[in-house]
């Protein structure tokens, strides 16, 4: 009897309209310090550059309030200072993926000087800090994973 009244209930609604959505505009990333965040982002990427918001409620002008990186003038990253006591401590896959073509991804996932790892290796802030790096190749889309010095798991990938 329940789940009848549930499905003529569930029919009988018109159907909502759905959001438009016109692009991303920003992915928030926690972080535990945002200058390290900014130097680390802006070094590790050639197309990533710290958006100087000189408003109120933006890093730098208020400095415990979110930066925002660029991402080829276009997409956002939003750094948010987060305390140790307050982090997620499981990602459950959550990710953050950086479409690259094949030559970058060909030159990242090289294991010698100049490759992925080497750059997170030169690129250290923290004691301890996650510089592996995790290939995978999914037959249409291949991928390379690791981590910002702040445990977010990012992702490179080409669509072969």
């Amino acid at each position: 009897m329940v789940l009848s009244t549930l499905l003529r209930f569930s029919t009988s609604l018109p159907p909502s309209p759905k959001i438009p959505i016109s692009s991303l505009d920003h992915i928030c990333l926690c972080v535990r310090s945002i200058p390290n965040s900014i130097t680390w982002y802006t070094n590790v990427f050639s197309s990533v550059s710290h958006l100087n918001k000189t408003t109120p409620n933006f890093h730098p002008t208020t400095p415990n309030s979110p930066a925002f990186l660029c991402v080829n003038d276009s997409v956002n990253l939003a750094l948010l200072r987060v305390s140790e006591e307050n982090r997620i401590k499981d990602h459950r896959g959550a990710h953050i993926a950086f479409g690259v073509t094949s030559p970058v991804f060909d030159d990242m996932a090289h294991q010698g000087s100049g490759g992925l790892r080497d750059k997170l290796k030169n690129n250290v802030i923290y004691e301890g800090q996650n510089i592996e790096v995790d290939e995978q190749d999914y037959g249409v889309q291949k991928s390379l994973f690791f981590h910002d010095p702040d445990d977010n798991v990012l992702e490179l990938t080409k669509w072969v």
